[in-house]
């Protein structure tokens, strides 16, 4: 079985563990890129990027996910055709953030990702 969290350094071919690695972030302007370094050789490896409007999206898309297991938590016979239909509809704004926060991360990462 593999390890996923065991990457291999494409530049030095060191093991590198991500559990163990600090991951470090910069800014310009708004935007923040996350990366970490291999320990060895100190080669910079991407994670993500984000602007202030993404990381929004993404406590939202949170706070949404939070809100789904409160309502699953309080099904009954009674409110259960209510709960599905909350969940219906919470469903498809989440669908919709993800698809909005991936899009964009995308992109960020196309503009940003140069930028370690």
């Amino acid at each position: 079985m593999t390890n996923r969290n065991i990457i291999q350094c494409e530049k030095c071919k060191a093991e590198v563990n991500l559990k163990k690695l600090p991951i470090e972030a910069k800014h310009i302007g708004e935007i923040r890129i996350q990366f970490f370094r291999c320990p060895r050789c100190h080669e910079k490896y991407l994670i993500d990027v984000t602007d202030k409007a993404t990381r929004e999206k993404q406590i939202e898309y949170a706070k949404l996910g939070n809100y789904q297991k409160q309502l699953i938590g309080s099904i009954n016979k009674d409110n259960l055709e209510a709960i599905e239909k909350l969940t219906l509809r919470n469903n498809d704004k989440m669908e919709a953030l993800l698809k909005e926060i991936k899009a964009t991360k995308a992109e960020l990462k196309e503009k940003y990702g140069c930028e370690l």
